[in-house]
């Protein structure tokens, strides 16, 4: 096995473009957000839910690309008659980034039609199955998250989050 340079540069960028990808999105997040209006603390609006989430997503997402990166060990490169000693993923990490910044479009662009809680527990639904969860367990995973938040935020809290124009 060789290590070089450039394996070592593209070890870092592949670990680190994923997060960096998810805190793009979560800061279109929130940006998108503020078309429902914040409100205030005491007396919320739609939007001033999903905006925390987009600035968490972003901060995290920015975070643990930083880390990614910084951490990125020299990358072994095998030579072609060797068999890859790792399992193969259910996706190679370009499509799986093309697949969670289109879930989090469609999230963005269903939001307005079915409601943030529908389509956020598509995406995490989703987002368990490309974590290599099976499909039970992931629509499982989606339906328990929408359950949550609801109970949460629109019947404990009683905040009120963006619901589509589709009853």
């Amino acid at each position: 096995m060789t290590t070089g340079v450039a394996a070592t540069e593209r070890g870092r960028m592949a670990g680190a473009a994923t997060p960096a990808a998810v805190a793009g999105a979560g800061a279109a997040y929130a940006v998108h957000s503020l078309g429902y209006g914040l409100g205030s603390i005491t007396a919320p609006d739609a939007g001033f839910v999903p905006f925390l989430a987009g600035c968490l997503l972003a901060g995290s997402g920015a975070v643990v690309a930083v880390g990614a990166y910084r951490r990125a060990r020299p990358v072994p490169v095998a030579p072609a008659d060797e068999p890859a000693a790792v399992a193969a993923p259910r996706l190679r990490p370009v499509p799986t980034l093309a697949a969670v910044v289109g879930l989090l479009a469609i999230v963005l662009w269903q939001t307005n039609v079915v409601g943030l809680l529908p389509a956020t527990a598509v995406l995490v639904g989703a987002a368990a199955y490309l974590m290599r969860i099976r499909i039970p367990g992931a629509v499982c995973t989606g339906v328990a998250f929408y359950f949550a938040a609801f109970l949460v935020f629109e019947y404990w809290l009683g905040i009120p989050l963006p619901h589509g124009y589709l009853p």
